[in-house]
């Protein structure tokens, strides 16, 4: 006969392991609403070492996206866009909603931009502050 205690053991241990490692992160959830050229806010500010979702709206009929870069020189036209920069990116269909969730970059500023064409040259970014 198996004792339980015996089989369930190693199991119970890697589970407090996942647990134990999970402990020091945060939840964030952000909200930000699109339309035209704009992300509303323009500036998010988020912890270090946390799990991020971000919850995206937007209010007009045009697709655009949300797509987070990592630190670098700023774009200016998604032309100029290389694709290893994106950490997470999102497409946002007209009057719809989207939802991306990533872990947290080190702590410092990040640009966010629509790679729509046409639309990071209108003004279409904002920042992510990640804080210590």
């Amino acid at each position: 006969m198996i004792n339980k205690s015996t089989r369930w053991g190693p199991l119970a241990l890697i589970v407090l392991v996942l647990v134990a490692c999970e402990a020091g992160r945060s939840a964030t959830t952000i909200e930000i609403s699109v339309d035209e050229y704009a992300f509303y806010p323009a500036t998010v500010t988020v912890p270090a070492d946390s799990v991020v979702t971000v919850e995206l709206a937007s209010r007009d009929f045009v697709l655009h996206t949300w797509t987070l870069l990592s630190s670098g020189e700023a774009i200016t036209s998604a032309v100029d866009l290389e694709e290893g920069r994106i950490l997470t990116s999102v497409e946002i269909p007209g009057e719809a909603t989207a939802r991306t969730s990533f872990d947290s970059p080190s702590p410092g500023s990040y640009q966010i931009i629509c790679t729509v064409p046409g639309h990071v040259e209108e003004g279409m970014t904002a920042t992510l502050v990640v804080t210590p």
